[in-house]
């Protein structure tokens, strides 16, 4: 039963592994809808041209590939304005896309006669269920939607009557579509999800689950390139050398999972973490934070970790803010940051020495 939950709402994923390629999806439809919006555009003014030279009276063809045409380039400003509230998901969008869609295919059918019905209507619930959702159930509800639309057409063109022959169409055009669509889609977030594994496995220090080196290098590029407020911590393991001597690598790494598992929790909230080598971490924020507003919340967390081997954490750090020292290169505050983080670590000896 669980496995045909996550096949109907997640594509054969689970709930957690769709909730981390959501994202993924959405900037996926946005970019499926303007491709395909484009090609349908380009596809039906074609057309609609080729008809009206085809015919001087101007056919009904003619003006059904112009309905289309139009309404695809409404789909595809929808696409464009919607894009860019980020907060819209994929399946509201799907939605929208798909009753405009479902309003040019009445309009074609009207126009067309029931003739043309067969063509016109797999087509669109396949373009539906390929290029406008990525939710396998929406597809199930977005075909019988059009099922219902059919064999309401189909009594209006046939006074009132159904054959069974339309029932059996409407049966098999609906099966079909939905089986096909929802394997499409299942293919589809199956692809997503190995690429998001995979970025995560390039991204990711396998020993700490923190980002590592090459993410940090293109976050701080990323800052060099479009600026805004942020802050950076740099952050060094106290007595990680210690450590390996006198108690073993294993050791060693339980503190530098310890430290990890510290900065990603009161920092992880705030902004990205990163181990950029051996004892050294970094962390940065898209916002204004300071050492004071940190200090008690992480000293706290050192203190009460637990590990196999340690029992406590020990980690030196430096806070700096682009507020506090406006116009000064991305490069420079990193330096900045890592004299703080000095300054910090030869106070703790200077306080041992005491």
């Amino acid at each position: 039963m669980r496995n045909l939950k996550n096949i109907m709402f997640y594509g054969g994923l689970t709930k957690e592994c769709y909730e981390e390629i959501k994202e993924d999806i959405n900037e996926t439809n946005r970019r499926d809808v303007d491709i395909f919006s484009i090609m349908a555009v380009c596809t039906f003014s074609v057309l609609a041209f080729i008809t009206g030279i085809w015919d001087i009276s101007i056919s009904y063809n003619h003006n059904i590939f112009i309905l289309a045409a139009i309404n695809f380039i409404v789909i595809g400003i929808l696409n464009r304005l919607i894009g860019k509230w980020r907060n819209v998901g994929a399946d509201l969008m799907a939605m929208v896309f798909v009753f405009c869609l479902l309003g040019s295919g009445i309009a074609m059918d009207l126009q067309t006669g029931i003739e043309e019905l067969a063509v016109v209507f797999p087509v669109f619930l396949f373009a539906i269920s390929i290029f406008f959702t990525l939710r396998p159930l929406n597809i199930a509800m977005i075909i019988l939607i059009k099922c219902a639309i059919f064999l309401g057409q189909v009594m209006v063109f046939q006074t009132g009557k159904l054959r069974s022959d339309n029932i059996t169409d409407c049966l098999i055009f609906g099966f079909s579509s939905i089986v096909c669509g929802m394997h499409v889609v299942g293919i589809r977030i199956d692809h997503l999800y190995q690429l998001h594994k995979n970025q995560i496995m390039i991204e990711t220090d396998i020993l700490t689950g923190l980002y590592n080196r090459r993410k940090y290098d293109e976050q701080l590029q990323k800052i060099k390139s479009e600026g805004g407020v942020y802050t950076l911590v740099a952050l060094d393991v106290d007595g990680l050398k210690k450590t390996n001597d006198t108690l073993g690598h294993a050791a060693g790494d339980d503190l530098l999972k310890g430290a990890a598992a510290c900065i990603k929790k009161v920092f992880g909230p705030m902004g990205e973490c990163f181990r950029i080598g051996g004892d050294e971490f970094f962390v940065i924020i898209n916002d204004t934070v300071t050492r004071d507003q940190v200090q008690e919340t992480f000293a706290g967390a050192c203190e009460n970790y637990r590990g196999t081997y340690v029992s406590e954490v020990s980690v030196s750090y430096g806070v700096i803010n682009s507020v506090e020292h406006p116009g000064t290169p991305v490069e420079e505050m990193v330096i900045l940051a890592d004299q703080l983080l000095y300054k910090d670590k030869q106070s703790k000896k200077g306080k041992r020495r005491e």
